[in-house]
């Protein structure tokens, strides 16, 4: 894939992630929750980019020794193409770096009610 750059989300990354939400999820976060994400302390936000445009985000918390992943999304015509493993792979070197290990720590719960998982069913 074309120059795949994974970076900390800025607010004028909002709009573009919005676009993503309503593709991917029957209950969108609204715009005013995404932007609160942004600017909470312990919440690690993380874009995905390819020339520019951004294709996938991912939202987790990191409070104390533990890194929760609160959402994860890629855009439909970057999906397939190893955008969600490298930003997961992206929150995971993170978490070593702060000698967090995410490891122990992780856990996945599956949402049922995703577009992406009503489509696969």
């Amino acid at each position: 894939m074309q120059s795949l750059l994974v970076r900390e989300c800025r607010e004028k990354d909002i709009g573009d992630i919005l676009k993503i939400e309503k593709e991917s999820f029957s209950d969108c976060w609204r715009k005013e929750t995404l932007e609160k994400e942004l600017s909470l302390p312990f919440s690690y936000f993380l874009v995905a980019e390819v020339n520019k445009e951004v294709v996938g985000y991912l939202i987790s918390w990191i409070i104390d020794e533990v890194c929760e992943l609160n959402r994860i999304a890629v855009s439909k015509r970057f999906r397939g193409k190893g955008v969600g493993k490298k930003l997961i792979t992206s929150l995971i070197n993170f978490c070593i770096s702060l000698v967090i290990d995410a490891f122990n720590s992780a856990f996945i719960t599956a949402v049922p009610d995703t577009k992406i998982s009503k489509s696969s069913a």
